[in-house]
């Protein structure tokens, strides 16, 4: 769907966060390594950042383009630092709308949210409806529609408790069918098919030759042909040189992709993807439900993704159904499928935790 990225910790240039790492989001926005449901992330894209010696509330730079093609964030993003940074690269669902407003990092004055994954808008709204105080989404998109129903949580429990409430009321929420005969969620009737789906347009090389990641003049629109590049950098099977050496197994797109034109078996309902990045600017929430999500502890903070933005060591998978919890000084994990809610609380301190047991409900080293 996207990709999404979260730091925490000492002061870093956007450039660096976004730009500069070899599989950052920059290249994310169009050669994902482990995106398990659509190829591409040419939607859009979004960043967020506090300048609390400024004011409380986070700065926002968002476009409905895709990331390459934007020169002007590109003269910006070396020049701006910040010691919490959350940004998104945008997949749209298919017949969401592409915009602005539609785009994460998501607001509500102090949080940034950012949603990598999709949910029947019907079955958020059905939720809103029972909350008249949560504050008007954004956008008709289902990303804005959980985040206008998170602020409405986030005001009275604490941001941890309500991200991991919403996505477990979200989380049995099945996507609607696109069969025929079945009932359409929204007007803009989110799951039909376009008889010709777009193309997106092709992105550019960096400018490596001056040690910058400025887009180079006439190449900003247009590169070889993507599938040889990619086939080239990573294998057919999307898989880099480090990871088929040490033996890692990426996750497989399922049966459909979001650009794929075939339609989903009538009567066969998919499960809501809910992989959820917020952030009130002192600490990090996140969940993994349906998505990939890694997290990195560094010297001088936290790094929480969708995938690794490098092939270095000390990227530690978390598990499906978990919510994280990050500060500058610990990372904490809880399952959200127990029973009674949320629970089975453990510290991963400074990365150092027992990863021995071959089990999914565990945290796990990348390679």
């Amino acid at each position: 769907m996207c990709r999404h990225l979260a730091w925490i910790g000492a002061p870093r240039t956007l450039a660096e966060l976004t730009m500069a790492r070899p599989f950052g989001l920059l290249r994310q926005s169009w050669a994902p390594r482990r995106m398990r449901h659509g190829t591409i992330n040419a939607d859009g894209y979004g960043v967020g950042w506090y300048a609390p010696r400024q004011r409380a509330e986070p700065a926002r730079y968002r476009r409905a383009v895709p990331m390459w093609t934007d020169a002007s964030y590109a003269s910006i993003a070396g020049v701006i630092a910040s010691g919490c940074v959350l940004a998104a690269v945008r997949n749209a669902s298919v017949g969401m709308p592409v915009e602005e407003s539609a785009t994460a990092p998501f607001t509500d004055g102090i949080r940034l949210l950012s949603h990598n994954g999709r949910v029947d808008p019907s079955a958020v709204r059905a939720l809103l409806a029972k909350h008249p105080d949560a504050p008007p989404p954004d956008s008709a998109c289902d990303s804005a529609l959980v985040a206008a129903l998170l602020w409405e949580h986030a005001a009275q429990l604490p941001l941890a408790d309500a991200v991991a409430t919403v996505v477990t009321a979200l989380g049995d929420a099945d996507l609607a069918d696109s069969g025929p005969g079945a009932p359409r969620p929204w007007a803009g009737d989110w799951t039909a098919v376009p008889e010709h789906p777009p193309v997106p347009t092709r992105p550019p090389v960096p400018d490596r030759t001056s040690g910058s990641n400025r887009l180079s003049g006439s190449n900003r629109t247009s590169i070889p042909d993507l599938t040889a590049a990619s086939e080239q950098q990573f294998g057919p099977d999307r898989t880099s040189a480090s990871e088929q050496r040490s033996g890692f197994e990426p996750a497989r797109a399922s049966g459909r992709t979001e650009t794929s034109t075939q339609p989903p078996t009538p009567g066969r309902a998919q499960a809501a993807r809910l992989n959820l990045l917020v952030t009130d600017g002192t600490q990090l929430v996140a969940t993994a439900w349906g998505e990939t999500l890694v997290y990195r502890v560094e010297a001088d903070g936290v790094l929480v993704a969708s995938e690794p933005d490098d092939d270095a060591p000390g990227w530690i998978h978390v598990p499906d159904r978990h919510l994280l919890v990050a500060d500058t000084r610990k990372v904490t994990l809880r399952s959200l499928k127990t029973e009674g809610g949320y629970c089975g609380l453990h510290t991963v301190d400074g990365g150092n935790h027992d990863d021995s047991e071959d089990s999914d409900d565990l945290p796990h080293r990348d390679g």
